[in-house]
């Protein structure tokens, strides 16, 4: 097995310097790090982690907790992340907290237990004693939701502006009385996408009750809900909050043939194959892991920095499932 100090005669560097290249360091030279990582791969070295974490108290191993794997949205932020942390020769730990608050303690505890360097945490649920006790102990970011009653890095997706373009979209075609089924009021984004969508919907449709409702981001739970809105009100659009819900909501709008408006948080590719094509608001995965991953390496390399916060604009993706053609 190639090591270090072959890579380094190879390359004529010092020893020092190829192991910071591998590391990632932001202190070298960037072709620097790109000729070693090059090399690196080329010959297929690897990190012998045990040593390596003896000499520098690190893993090189960093935890993602997702809120629930199966959800398309958090595949592919699970994807873009890795990539992310794959480019600073890192590794990732990946678990799915089921969007159980109980499991995600397990899930986190059992990454410090196993070394990991940072945790990439997708929160579920309200921040429980244990939690935050968690948390303290290794370096953390918050993704794509907060985690109220902690102070944490936060990497984000900022909705407004395509919300209040949807808003404006629904009114100038046509409809007068659009609903909203978010998801569970225990998720900051349930909470915040619902009172977003509410807040630009009343600029249009001031005399319209908007009816609200919550429910778990589970296709099965969210027919469910979606037929009970329908039943107990008018409508004639509605927005829901994420892939899972619109699942669900499309099978409920199949079953009773309802002829209303769609649209949806995060988008997926098959969206536009759809019939009607389903408008959404779409976010960008792989700028959110990068912004993530960009906040973790600030936090360990930094302990004591202020908390931070990035945004990453969403998109809306206007399709025929709320266009009314003349």
């Amino acid at each position: 097995m190639i090591t270090q100090k072959e890579l380094a005669q190879r390359l004529g560097l010092s020893v020092s310097t190829v192991s910071r290249a591998l590391a990632g360091s932001t202190k070298l030279p960037p072709e620097t790090v790109e000729r070693v990582q090059g090399l690196a791969a080329q010959v297929g070295y690897r990190r012998y982690r045990p040593a390596s974490a003896l000499r520098t108290r690190r893993t090189g191993v960093i935890g993602l907790a997702v809120g629930d794997i199966d959800n398309p949205y958090f595949a592919s932020l699970a994807h873009h992340i890795e990539r992310e942390v794959d480019k600073v020769g890192l590794s990732l730990l990946i678990a799915n907290s089921q969007e159980d608050p109980t499991a995600q303690e397990k899930v986190i505890g059992s990454m410090l237990a196993q070394g990991v360097d940072g945790l990439l945490l997708v929160p579920t649920g309200e921040a429980s004693p244990l939690t935050i006790r968690l948390i303290n102990q290794v370096p953390t970011v918050a993704v794509d939701r907060v985690l109220d009653g902690t102070e944490l890095d936060c990497a984000l997706v900022d909705s407004a502006l395509a919300v209040v373009q949807l808003a404006a979209h629904l009114a100038q075609n046509g409809y007068f009385r659009p609903a909203i089924l978010c998801g569970p009021t225990d998720t900051s984004t349930g909470i915040s996408r619902a009172e977003a969508v509410a807040a630009a919907l009343r600029r249009h449709f001031p005399d319209a009750p908007i009816p609200t409702g919550h429910v778990p981001h589970n296709p099965n739970l969210a027919r469910a809900a979606c037929a009970k809105l329908l039943s107990s009100n008018d409508v004639d659009a509605l927005v829901v909050g994420g892939n899972m819900i619109a699942l669900g909501a499309l099978q409920c709008l199949q079953e009773t043939r309802a002829q209303i408006g769609l649209a949806t948080f995060d988008d997926l590719p098959w969206f536009s194959y759809l019939r009607p094509s389903l408008t959404a608001i779409a976010a960008d995965p792989a700028a959110l892991a990068r912004a993530a991953t960009t906040l973790l390496r600030r936090r360990i390399n930094s302990p004591s920095a202020s908390p931070k916060t990035i945004f990453q604009p969403a998109t809306l993706r206007l399709r025929n499932s709320t266009t009314r053609l003349s």
